[in-house]
């Protein structure tokens, strides 16, 4: 869901069971289409099951600011903090 710093909702995605084909893994894809409507800079904040380093990179370089959650269990890579 993308919504106003006030509540209102402008983009409701409902997950309806995973596509043939997609290749894309399903968080990338996700939050790609909620933010095809989006027009100016903004700062998008997301859960452990959105957060991608590579869709991470790929909103900062269309001026998407983002903050997301990691799991601790998961091994840490040497990749860039942003």
């Amino acid at each position: 869901m993308v919504c106003s710093y006030t509540g209102y909702p402008y983009k409701i995605e409902i997950y309806a069971g995973k596509q043939v084909n997609e290749a894309r893994a399903l968080g990338t894809k996700v939050v790609n289409n909620l933010l095809s409507i989006v027009k100016n800079s903004l700062q998008v904040f997301f859960d452990n099951f959105f957060t991608f380093y590579d869709l991470m990179i790929d909103l900062v370089n269309r001026n998407i600011k983002t903050t997301g959650t990691i799991r601790v269990n998961i091994e840490p890579r040497n990749i860039e903090v942003l």
